[in-house]
Order: C-alpha cells, then structure tokens, then sequence
C-alpha cells in the first residue's frame, strides 16, 4: 500500500465528509474473462493475479480510498470505493478499456447506516456547514500518522468513526489463519422499507437479537442496481449465521424478490478509506487545461481544487483557453508543468518562441502584405512608411549617431512595433494587420526583456497575471506561424502556374 495513505487502513470517515469533498460511493461487481485467482506458492509469494489488476487499474486512477475482494458467486471481484465525478469517469474508461474485464454491475449507494460504528453527535448535525469550518484542520490530517493525538480530535468532531467497543472476531485455525467470513447481501426491498431506513435497521437489530446472530461491522447502503436497493455487509465465522440473517432474518414481505449473497473467497483484501481531496480534474477549466497540456493524472490527483497553483491556474483560463484551439507545439505543456513543479528552468524552455517571432516578422510579413494587396504598389507605401518611421526614431532617440534601419528584412521587433502603428492608419491594408499587433508585439520585447534581466523568477509567482502576458505574444507567434505556411504554400500556387 502507498504510504502516502497508509493510515486510512484503520480510518473510516463520516460519509458526510466524502461527500463534502464531492465523492460519491460506489460498488462495483467485476466478472472477469480470463480469471487468475489468488493462490499462494509454495515459497509465500503471489503471482499477478485478477484481483492485481483490478487493483492497479483503480491505483492508476487515483482511487485510493478502496476495499477490493475476490468473491464466490456469479461475480469475481468485488469493490468499494469513493469516487469524485471524474474519477469515477476516468475508472470507467480504464475498465472498459481492460480485456480480461468482461461485465461490471454497479450499484450506488445514497445512504449509508453504519451499525458497527460509536459516532459522536447526531448524524444529521454533522452537516456541510461543520465539515466547511473544520475543512483545513482535516486537510492536514490526511497524511499525519496513525498514532497522533490530531486523529482523536477529529474523531471527537465526528469526522471519524470508531467501533463500539472491542469485539472484533478473531476466529483462527490450528494453523493460526484468520477464518472471518466477510459477506455481501444485495436485497430487493419493498418500497416502504426504502423509504424509511430505519426501519430496516430496527428490523436486523431485532433479528439478531431473537436469532441469536453473532455478526460483526455490520453496514446498510441504499442506492439503486439491478440488484437490488440494499447491501447487507457484515463478518462472521459461521455459514449458519448469514443464512439467519440474510434469509430467516426478512419475511418475504419486506422483499421483492431473493437476496444475492456474496462471500469473500480469500484472505488477499485490500481495505482503505481513503480521503482524496477534489483536484483539478474536480473542474471542468482546469480539466480541459491540464489535460490539453498532457500532464499526467497521477502529478495532479492530490492538489485540491483550492489550491494557490490550482487558483492561479483557472484565474489564467480566460487567457490561456483560445490557445487551446492553435498550441499546436503544445507550449502549455511547459508552462502548465513549470506552475506545478515550481521549475523556471522549464517555464524559460516554453518562452523559447518569443525569439522566433522577431525571425518569422522578418521572413513573412512584407511578403504577407504583398500576397494579401494584390496590385497594390506595396513597395512605395513600404518606403513611405519607412521615412515615417525614421523620423519617429529621430524625434525620440535624439543621438548623433542614430542609423534607424533602411532595410525591412532587417527590422528589429521594436522597429516593427513602431512600422506597425503606422502602418496601420493606411486603409488600405489595415484590415490585413490585427488591431492588437502593435500592442502584442510589444508584450513580447517586454517579456524578453524580463528574461535577459533575470526578472522571470519574480514574475512567474503570479503565475496568472505572467500567463496573461504570455498569451497574446503565444497567439501572436501562432498567426505568423500560420502565415509562413500560407505564405509558402501561395508562393509555391504561383510557381506551379508560370
């Protein structure tokens, strides 16, 4: 097991507080196609087996908080889990996408009656409005060990369950293995008993006590599946017992129809209830965002939505999304990772496009004005444009020896900032120039600046308003790069026609 979640082996929430964190519980009954039971050999070590790879698969997707088992029955394995919206979307896919997983039977429990379980407080005092006010104390519990007093304190909050009293079942054989019998009862109940849960628990109460079953953890869920509206899970060390409970124990009034009774078929469970905290993956934005730029499932899973680099990252959406559409290199990628990793170095490695530009206004953009103004006489409105610009360099760099450039090919970006503004009062190629040229263009000598000065790592601590920046010279570098290939691909269309 992780031992980042080594602790939830012996922890197990209030349910309010999974779904506070906007988890929902699920069951799922696995049957496999090529199964591979669990079996010792002769030297105590096991091989890969059914139950490993239903366990990977749910690990990869980040759904620690499980209990996985093999089981006796139509199925092979059994799990419960907690899953936000998008994990559980992400374990769907996994598991489709498994060969060996042949069919799932889901079933979604909207109420859980733990019997086993001292909780303090009334159930329905424990509600949003106490997880909200306890909400950062329980985010640095997640990970503290087992054995710190932090742990009583939200137990004493009721965040925690306990058992009642010390009376576990410790069955053992002469050869010292555990014989607990852990069963699963999925019953179809009438629909007055749905509605009124606890009735149903007053019911098992009073069977137990005239049957005289000896049951241990105990624990109802309703939900909903083809299955049934209940589970029934509890342990035990005689057959004789469930049979009491499940069959005896309900008339045949309270039941739709029989029950479906599983029994775990080896002692290699895996139990947690783990406590996951939403990440990004939690919203739609930063979804889109993360997942555009690549980054893996497993570097995210565990930053909670809020975050301060979370944050920061859907401040940026506005900014960051139209890039989504044109980052054909996949820019974000870089700056996405360097938010995440705290890495300049990889933030700088993205910023590499900004000195492309300046080569790409060179290469392109007369040769785009003349393709986009056919018959125009570009050449004179060039040097037009040209004596205007220095005259503006002249008027503002005041030196002796001030040589602005004559030759286009040569233009700096800070010459083309200045070109563009007066370029852009000629009508009559105004509507080939954005708006915002002059303005990005600008951004960019700005942002390079920042660079060779040594500015970035002050910078990219707002990594939201810096990404607000980087954009526009990002969506600035994506238009030249979409006019060098028109560009060649027109000049191409004309040699073709000679």
């Amino acid at each position: 097991m992780n031992e980042k979640y080594k602790h939830a082996r012996h922890v197990v929430w209030h349910p309010n507080v999974h779904r506070y964190f906007g988890e929902q519980l699920y069951y799922l009954l696995i049957q496999m196609s090529e199964y591979v039971p669990t079996r010792k050999s002769s030297g105590g070590t096991q091989t890969k087996t059914a139950l490993d790879k239903i366990h990977d698969l749910l690990e990869k997707c980040g759904a620690h908080g499980h209990c996985i088992y093999e089981v006796f029955g139509d199925v092979d394995i059994l799990v419960r889990v907690w899953l936000d919206g998008a994990r559980y979307e992400i374990l769907g896919n996994s598991l489709r996408a498994e060969p060996t997983v042949k069919n799932v039977i889901l079933f979604i429990s909207d109420r859980e009656e733990y019997l086993w379980a001292k909780i303090k407080g009334n159930w329905k005092e424990i509600g949003t409005s106490e997880i909200v006010k306890k909400y950062t104390d329980i985010s640095e519990h997640l990970h503290i060990p087992e054995d710190d007093d932090r742990w009583k304190n939200l137990w004493d909050e009721g965040f925690i369950l306990k058992p009642i009293g010390d009376t576990k079942i410790d069955a053992q054989d002469v050869n010292g293995e555990n014989k607990e019998i852990k069963f699963f009862s999925f019953l179809h109940l009438v629909q007055k008993l749905v509605t009124q849960p606890w009735q149903v628990v007053s019911i098992i109460e009073k069977r137990i006590r005239e049957l005289d079953i000896n049951v241990e953890g105990l624990s109802l869920y309703f939900g909903n599946s083809q299955l049934g509206n209940c589970l029934l899970k509890g342990t035990t060390y005689d057959y004789y017992d469930i049979y009491k409970l499940v069959v005896e124990g309900f008339h045949t009034t309270d039941l739709e129809s029989p029950p479906h009774t599983y029994l775990v078929a080896s002692p290699s469970w895996h139990e947690a209830d783990d406590l996951v905290p939403p990440g990004p993956y939690t919203n739609i934005n930063a979804k889109r965002i993360i997942s555009f730029a690549n980054i893996p499932f497993s570097a995210v899973a565990n930053i909670h939505i809020n975050d301060p680099k979370m944050r920061q990252l859907l401040e940026a959406y506005d900014a960051i999304s139209p890039l989504l559409a044109v980052d054909e290199e996949r820019l974000l990628t870089l700056f996405v990772s360097g938010l995440l990793d705290n890495d300049v170095n990889t933030i700088e490695m993205g910023l590499m496009f900004l000195f492309r530009i300046e080569k790409y206004m060179n290469r392109y953009f007369f040769d785009r004005l003349a393709l986009s103004n056919p018959g125009k006489n570009i050449d004179k409105l060039i040097a037009n444009t040209i004596d205007n610009l220095q005259k503006e360099f002249e008027l503002k760099q005041k030196k002796e020896d001030y040589n602005p450039p004559t030759n286009v090919k040569k233009f700096t970006l800070k010459d083309f900032a200045v070109f563009l503004g007066i370029l852009c009062k000629e009508s009559e190629v105004a509507e080939v120039i954005d708006k915002d040229w002059k303005r990005d263009i600008e951004i960019t000598i700005n942002l390079r600046n920042d660079m060779a000065h040594g500015r970035l790592d002050k910078l990219i601590t707002d990594w939201a308003n810096f990404m607000k920046r980087v954009a526009p010279a990002m969506l600035l570098y994506y238009n030249l790069w979409r006019w060098m290939n028109k560009t060649i691909s027109n000049k191409q269309d004309v040699d073709n026609t000679k």
